[in-house]
């Protein structure tokens, strides 16, 4: 039976909280909730900080491990090697793999609610003047996470893997799902009003939902009730409150992410001070990787201290909601105790512990003991569309820039007007580059001359025409940098890939140029007609071993999917793999480490500096940089 917890005033100079809540003005109640999250992380980082570290650890090695197995077995019941646009749609047909996704989702899940319950429950603990052991966190955690599984708290499944990090407002936890929106995706929405505007929609009525039911996990833990109860009286609670709500939340995320850019900051000029004792000027590529490093650092940080910091604060603004509303007797007083997990529970999940890094160990073998070079080879730098930071991408003036930079390879899209005339732009419809609503395959080769596509970059490439294929492959026959030709499918084009074959061969560039599609039939045509043409199967997704893929010779791959297993596939199999499309420094050191052949970018200068920056060496240290960057990017 639930009876009023008798709850310890926090450490502060405040007033009592109820009394400021009700007679303040908004920043004296968000001095009462600082106060309180301030607190309880000075009373708590002991303990906290360190089960963060070996938490994020051990989570990313159970879900490695997991995924490795799933996928490995998903794959086996499907018949497929790999996962592409081409069968991703025939693999989710698949009864049996889409119960191991499923499963793999669960236990995504059930670690993402260990995590927020056992630092919940520490918060919640020093809240009322009581203290918890690891052991009572791990306790508290798995007993919430296995409570996830029982029919009436199904809804926190969604909330948890969906909700919170589609919005990825408020991270609760380190081992969340990353849905971060890959950057061709968001290229595409940030290029139209219509879908820019209903994602802005969309993303705020998800802000909204979340924000109406934060504190149902606070509910669910310390109510021992079901889910759809706890979210009930998270709505309840809020009521009234919604918009300083957010206000907290907010100055809470702001005031973290100044500590941790500063701390980031301060780090770099120990480091600048340190090394100017070494050497009287520092290169610009030390320079380019100490700001790489102050990036990574403020990731890893902000990713690591988030949950803490975040769950504090959520715990501060819980207590005193309830305490001014005299809800503090709704609380369970078993949940303000060290749950006990039977033996068994903790042999059981230890067992499953060891079969999953036995199995991730035999799976990732080849990987790890395979013999390297001391160093590893240098990427080249695709200019993706030419020079597209400094012209409008797919113009002359974009690859004249390129031109001048002298990439390892350029790409460019190839569309088909009504006469049969291959121009370069990406787009078969020339709204975004000329403002108006026409398409190329209903215009003549004539009628595109007189359409400006360069005004809407900048007002001194008014005079731009679509270029030629047969132009633009010219300009880089003699350059030394090889061609990246994509065929963008449509059902207007007529024998295009006989059209572009032919203009490569006019141009006596058969041996510099590689047809890239994200349409296998268009490669299998290319193929067809010239079984020598190399090709690429652009990938927007991209799962295990894709060298399997019959009508490609190389791969350009969307960077998230890349990992150094892939890359070694590929290689073993004689081809060559391409990221898409990197346009910060962020990632360039992970997919060095990968091995990857080249790096598509719309800034061929930047990408030029991040390279120079990088770290080329193999061995233990380069297996210590793809770890860290997977704690990081987790």
């Amino acid at each position: 039976m639930a009876v009023k917890l008798k709850t310890v005033r926090l450490k502060r100079t405040l007033k009592s909280a109820k009394t400021k809540w009700v007679e303040s003005n908004t920043w004296q109640k968000l001095r009462v909730v600082l106060g309180g999250t301030w607190y309880l992380l000075k009373e708590n980082w002991r303990i906290v900080l360190p089960f963060l570290l070996v938490y994020s650890v051990v989570n990313l090695l159970v879900t490695t491990a997991a995924i490795d197995l799933l996928s490995w077995a998903a794959l086996r019941f499907a018949g497929m090697t790999y996962i592409g646009p081409d069968n991703i749609a025939a693999f989710f047909k698949t009864p049996a793999t889409n119960v191991l996704v499923l499963l793999g989702t669960l236990v995504i899940c059930f670690l993402h609610i260990v995590e927020i319950s056992a630092v919940m429950h520490v918060y919640s603990m020093s809240n009322i003047g009581k203290r918890t052991t690891v052991k009572g966190m791990l306790s508290t955690g798995i007993y919430s996470g296995l409570r996830a599984f029982w029919p009436k708290n199904w809804a926190v499944l969604p909330m948890m893997l969906i909700l919170v990090p589609l919005t990825g407002f408020f991270s609760l936890s380190f081992s969340s799902v990353q849905a971060a929106i890959p950057g061709f995706v968001k290229e595409f929405i940030a290029a139209n009003t219509l879908y820019r505007g209903l994602y802005t929609l969309i993303y705020l009525v998800l802000l909204l939902i979340e924000m109406m039911y934060i504190f149902a996990m606070n509910f669910h833990l310390l109510g021992d009730e079901s889910f759809p109860k706890a979210c009930s009286k998270s709505r309840k609670l809020v009521s009234g409150r919604f918009l300083f709500t957010i206000l907290a939340l907010l100055v809470v995320v702001a005031l973290f992410s100044i500590s941790v850019t500063t701390v980031s900051s301060t780090a770099a000029s120990v480091m600048i001070k340190a090394a100017s004792h070494f050497s009287s000027e520092i290169s610009s590529a030390d320079s380019v990787r100490l700001g790489m490093w102050i990036l990574n650092l403020n990731g890893f940080l902000a990713a690591l201290l988030a949950p803490g910091v975040n769950i504090a604060a959520l715990t501060a603004l819980f207590f005193e909601y309830l305490e001014d509303r005299e809800m503090l007797a709704t609380l369970s007083p078993k949940a303000f105790h060290d749950r006990i997990l039977p033996r068994r529970h903790v042999a059981l999940l230890a067992a499953v512990f060891v079969a999953l890094a036995a199995f991730s160990i035999y799976y990732d073998g080849d990987a790890v003991t395979r013999e390297r070079p001391e160093t590893q080879a240098r990427p080249q730098i695709t200019a993706h569309r030419g020079d597209s930071i400094g012209a409008p991408d797919n113009s002359m003036a974009a690859f004249e820039l390129a031109a001048l930079e002298h990439p390892g390879w350029v790409e460019f899209d190839v569309q088909q007007t009504k006469d049969g005339v291959l121009l370069v732009c990406h787009d078969d419809d020339l709204q975004r580059v000329s403002g108006r609503k026409v398409f190329i395959h209903d215009l003549t080769y004539e009628e595109t001359r007189e359409i400006d596509v360069g005004s809407w970059f900048a007002p001194e490439f008014s005079d731009l025409r679509l270029p030629t294929l047969d132009e633009v492959l010219k300009l880089f026959k003699d350059s030394g940098t090889k061609v990246l030709v994509e065929i963008k499918h449509t059902d207007y084009g007529m024998q295009v890939e006989e059209g572009v074959l032919q203009t490569i061969n006019d141009n006596d560039m058969h041996e510099q140029t590689v047809v890239i599609s994200t349409h296998p039939g268009t490669l299998e045509r290319v193929k067809e007609l010239d079984p020598s043409m190399l090709t690429g199967y652009s990938m927007f997704v991209a799962w295990a071993d894709i060298a399997d893929v019959s009508f490609s010779d190389y791969f350009v791959v969307e960077e998230s999917n890349i990992d150094p297993w892939m890359v070694d596939n590929v290689h073993d199999a004689g081809g060559l793999i391409f990221a898409w499309t990197v346009n910060s420094e962020e990632t360039v050191q992970y997919l060095v480490d990968c091995g990857v052949d080249s790096i598509f970018t719309d800034n061929p200068t930047m990408m030029k500096r991040a390279l120079d920056a990088c770290r080329y060496d193999t061995g233990p240290m380069r297996w210590l940089r793809l770890y860290l960057n997977e704690l990081r990017a987790f």
